[in-house]
This record gives structure tokens, sequence and C-alpha cells, in this order.
């Protein structure tokens, strides 16, 4: 493909007296046969210059790249119909994702906390009320599915989802990411207020802790967008850190699978505890929003360019993959929050998979193949005091926590938790 525009390009510039230079760009299947698609691959999607040349052979995806100057009319390239670059325009698609992430949070957590409240209802009914309203091949545990705020709870969180998911397609992913600090306020003001839960002062210091660190990294965070095919995110998978984060993630889920078969069948977990298995939520969430990106690029690519790339089977098997992955998040969150504070696991899940969608979703998207060394030492330093906000969170609640676990378990041996609690 890069080859192919080496005599145009080559032309166009020999005339103008500038040296020759390759232009790079994405080979895509077009109406009109093979066709290379390229531009300037900095703007945000629907603002680039992107311009179309028939090509024969298999599509090469390689790097978008900047285009420097019209091609000659005569050269064969045909227009997009694109509207032109502005940096007026990119900045608005950048605004207007964060407001659209921002709406998809806000109803994402209240989600969970309706959740929450639906589980702390069951918690208080008595038992034989609760297994007269449920099916009789239905264990307690499970009954929460068949209550109707569950239900409704998580309606409003899969809504939520889908409100992120049209911004994923058009904002960076390390930077929406960042907009969970705003479930962690939430949760900390509804806590005390719907649940009578008592939030600790160094809990509500290490919230403004991560509050600064998400508003660095939104400052400092990458703002380069580039236009996705099949091809181009097929080979996203195949990068080397990619495969060595999915390799640490799997580990910590081993292990943290584990720890949960060990507490289920503790009615209050203790704050490690319940950081370990909330991990479980966080790394499946965030593999939900990879893969929900992944589709959300695809429908913006063929919206702005006319070429579907909706058809093959990739973009259903991530769909898929989401859909199994929200399935996971949403089973050990709630696991997490029926034996847990809303006013610490909220936080802590939001904290963890703000970090994993920073660093993992950052990796895959290549948000940061562009970062200067004085770039990376700006942005990184704000990750570091997300992490560390969330170590905070979790050592400002454990003394509470632990006190309150061990009332409700009562003597145990050996220290491990008492299954027929």
């Amino acid at each position: 493909a890069v080859l192919g525009l080496l005599p145009a390009c080559g032309f166009g510039r020999a005339a103008a007296g500038l040296p020759s230079a390759p232009h790079q760009g994405l080979a895509v299947e077009g109406q009109r046969g093979r066709e290379v698609l390229y531009g300037n691959g900095d703007d945000l999607p629907g603002f680039g210059a992107y311009k179309r040349i028939p090509r024969s052979g298999t599509p090469l995806p390689v790097r978008l790249n900047r285009v420097a100057f019209d091609p000659e009319p005569d050269s064969g390239i045909v227009e997009s119909g694109m509207p032109c670059s502005s940096p007026a325009a990119s900045r608005f698609l950048f605004l207007l994702s964060i407001v659209i992430a921002f709406c998809g949070s806000t109803l994402t957590v209240m989600g969970m906390v309706v959740q929450k409240y639906a589980h702390q209802s069951l918690d208080e009914a008595e038992d034989e009320v609760i297994l007269k309203n449920c099916p009789k091949n239905c264990l307690p545990r499970g009954c929460y599915i068949f209550s109707w705020r569950w239900l409704f709870g998580l309606t409003i969180f899969g809504l939520g989802n889908i409100v992120t998911w049209v911004a994923l397609g058009m904002g960076p992913n390390s930077v929406l990411a960042s907009f969970n600090s705003w479930n962690i306020i939430f949760a900390m003001v509804v806590a005390p207020m719907w649940f009578g839960e008592r939030v600790p002062l160094g809990a509500k210091l290490s919230a403004v802790v991560l509050i600064g660190g998400c508003i660095w990294v939104t400052i400092a965070g990458p703002r380069s967008y580039r236009l996705q095919t099949i091809d181009s995110i097929n080979m996203l998978f195949a990068q080397f850190p990619f495969t060595l984060c999915c390799i640490i993630c799997c580990t910590i889920l081993v292990a943290a699978k584990i720890k949960h078969w060990l507490w289920q069948g503790t009615k209050v977990w203790s704050p490690i505890a319940s950081v370990q298995i909330t991990s479980m939520a966080s790394i499946f969430g965030s593999y939900a929003v990879l893969f929900s990106k992944c589709t959300s690029m695809l429908v913006q690519s063929s919206v702005i360019s006319n070429v579907s790339q909706v058809g093959y089977w990739q973009f259903y098997l991530w769909g898929a993959a989401t859909v199994v992955c929200g399935a996971c998040q949403i089973y050990f969150l709630n696991e997490s929050l029926r034996h847990g504070p809303v006013s610490f696991v909220i936080p802590a899940y939001e904290s963890m998979g703000m970090a994993l969608q920073i660093v993992v979703g950052g990796i895959f998207f290549r948000e940061y193949w562009t970062f200067t060394l004085t770039e990376h030492m700006a942005f990184w330093p704000g990750v570091v005091l997300v992490l560390s906000g969330l170590v905070f969170l979790t050592r400002s609640v454990a003394p509470t926590e632990a006190d309150v676990g061990e009332a409700e378990r009562g003597p145990s041996e050996g220290g491990r938790p008492d299954a027929a609690a």
C-alpha cells in the first residue's frame, strides 16, 4: 500500500519542488475494490482529511500518518467527502466524549448503588420470606437476581455502559477512564445517606488524592486518536506488552478466585479479601471496556469512511467477549457489594479498574507511542498518584472493617473464615 502511493506522491512533491517522501495509510475493503485510506492520524474521528485510492492485492495495514500536501488532480486520488480537519473541531469532539463519559459514569454508579440497596433489603428480610419469594431450586445467596430492585439497578448499570460505549469510540481510553473518580465521590456521598455507613476521614482524604490523580491524568494524558480497521486492531492483539499484561491479569484472577472460594460462606469480608475479590470485577470490567472500545471504534470508522467494518467475524467475537466479561464483572462486583460496604467496594473497584484501563488499555491502543520523554514524565506520576490513593483508601478502612468482620464471623480457628457463618 505504501509503495503503491510513492509514484503519485513523489510526482506531486517533485512538481512542487519538494523531496519525495512516502505516505502511509490503511488498506481497506471498499465498494470499488481494494482501497488505501490515509490521512491525518492525529485528528479525532470525523474531522480528518482522509483520501482514498483504488488498490489491488491483499490489504496491508500500516500506521496512519500526516498528509502534508494535497495530491495533484490527475494523480487518481479521490476525495472521501469528509470534513476538513480543524483544531476547534478536534477539541469539540474530545470535550464531547468527556461529557458523554461523565453521564455514563453517573448512570453506572447509580446502578451499583441500587443493586447494593437490593442486597441490603434481602439481608434484612427473614430467611423464610426470602425462600418463599424464590423458586425451590434457588439457593438463598442467588435470590437477589429475582429482586425487582436489583433488576432495576442492573438496568441502570447497563444503560450507563451503553452511554459509555458511545464515548469510547470518540476519545482516548486512558483519559476517559480517569472520570471514574466521579463514581468514588458519588459513592462516598450516598453511602452515609442511604446505608448509614460511616466514611472515615482517611477515606475522604484518599478520595481527594484519587481525584487529584485523575485530574492530573486528564491534563497530561494522550490526545491523539486514529481511525481503526479490522486489520489494524488485529495487529494490536499481537503486541508483546499486551500479552504480558494478559498473563499477569490471568494470574491475579486465579489467585483471587481461590480467595473467593475460601471466603464465599462468610457474611462480612475483611478489607483485604474484599479488595482481592473486587479485583476480579475490575479486571473483567477493564477487558469488557477494551473489547467494547474495539467494536465502538469500528462502528465509528464505518460511519466516517463509508467502508463497513462490522461485517467481519472479529467484530462479533469482540462483541461476545464484551458480554462474557461484562457478566463476570457484574457477578463478582455483586459478590463484593453483598459482603462489604458500598463506601469501600465502589471506590476500590473504580480505582483498580481505572488503573487497569489506563495501563492495559493505553498499551493496547498504543496511546503512548508518540509520547516524548517529557510527556512520559508528566503523565505517569498522575497514574502513581491514583494507585497511591487506592492504597491509602484500603489502609484507612482496614481496621474498622476488620473489627466488623470479626464481630460478624465470631471466633474461628487459625484465623481462617468460618464457612458456617
